[in-house]
């Protein structure tokens, strides 16, 4: 599956396939979270606000803090 992102004002930035660890947890009378964890290889600056719409809701993202980014894994040969 493929995801679109998107910023605020609908322009399309990038387009990630999210891991198979990725959780959309909705319940009643709570918060609806989009947990997504993907690779790019070439640098995306998102903000806040982007957002991806993801089985017929738009989830955006409300803080940068919430970005965690992995330094990638350097191999040396033998």
């Amino acid at each position: 599956m493929e995801l679109k992102i998107y910023n605020q004002q609908g322009v399309f930035k990038t387009a990630v396939s999210p891991s198979d660890s990725d959780r959309h947890v909705k319940e009643v009378m709570n918060d609806n979270i989009l947990n997504l964890s993907f690779t790019l290889y070439e640098y995306v600056e998102l903000g806040v606000n982007d957002y991806v719409d993801f089985e017929g809701e738009r989830f955006t993202l409300l803080e940068l803090s919430l970005i965690h980014i992995s330094e990638p894994t350097r191999r040396r040969g033998i």
